[in-house]
C-alpha cells in the first residue's frame, strides 16, 4: 500500500487549503468554476508523489520478500502516470516480480497493460461520478482470487459482471 499523497507537511497544507476553496466553488458555481481553480491545475491533484523515505521502505519490503508469488500494489492516485512521482524506482524493482497495480482517485474504471502487468484504476465503488479523460463509469466491487500463484480478477456490478479489461462477461439484463 502506497501513500500517493506523501508530500511534506507544508505542501500538504497548501494543497488542502486550495482544495477546500475549489470544492466550495464547485458546490456553489459548478464544474467549470472548479476546473478554472489553481487547485484543479495542480499536478499533485492528479498524480501525487512518494517521499524518498516511502520509496526506500517499499524497496526494502520487496527485497525482504523475494519469494512471494504475486505482489499487489495499492494506491489512491496513479503514480505511474508522472515520472516525477517517485514510482519509477518502484517499477524498476517490481520487474523481478509478478504484480498487479490498483488505484482509485478518478472514479472511472480503466485498464492498462504496462510492462507486461495489469494496471487497473477502480471505478466509483460507491463514490460520486467525476469527469475523466479516460475509462468509464461503473459502480463495482472488484473480486480478486489467487489460484496457482496467479490472480483472477472479476468486477461485480449490480447488473452485470465484467473482466479486468472492463468487457462484459454476463449481463443480467439480457435475460429480461
Amino acid at each position: 500500500m502506497l501513500d500517493s499523497e506523501d508530500f511534506i507537511a507544508e505542501r500538504f497544507s497548501e494543497i488542502k487549503v486550495l482544495r477546500n476553496e475549489a470544492v466550495n466553488l464547485y458546490k456553489t458555481e459548478g464544474e467549470d468554476a472548479f476546473m478554472a481553480t489553481e487547485y484543479a491545475q495542480l499536478k499533485e491533484r492528479k498524480y501525487g508523489k512518494l517521499s524518498d523515505e516511502q520509496i526506500k521502505y517499499f524497496l526494502k519490503a520487496l527485497d525482504n520478500n523475494k519469494d512471494v508469488n504475486w505482489v499487489f500494489v495499492l494506491m489512491h492516485k496513479p503514480l505511474w502516470s508522472d515520472d516525477s512521482s517517485g514510482f519509477t524506482a518502484i517499477e524498476l524493482a517490481l520487474q523481478n516480480f509478478s504484480y498487479t497495480v490498483l488505484n482509485g482517485h478518478e472514479h472511472t474504471y480503466y485498464y492498462e497493460e504496462r510492462k507486461g502487468q495489469d494496471y487497473i484504476q477502480l471505478g466509483t465503488t460507491g463514490g460520486a461520478f467525476t469527469p475523466s479523460d479516460r475509462g468509464f463509469h461503473m459502480d463495482h466491487i472488484m473480486w480478486i482470487s489467487v489460484s496457482e500463484g496467479e490472480p483472477t480478477i472479476i468486477n461485480l456490478k449490480l447488473d452485470s459482471l465484467v473482466d479486468k479489461y472492463g468487457e462484459p462477461l454476463l449481463d443480467l439484463n439480457e435475460s429480461k
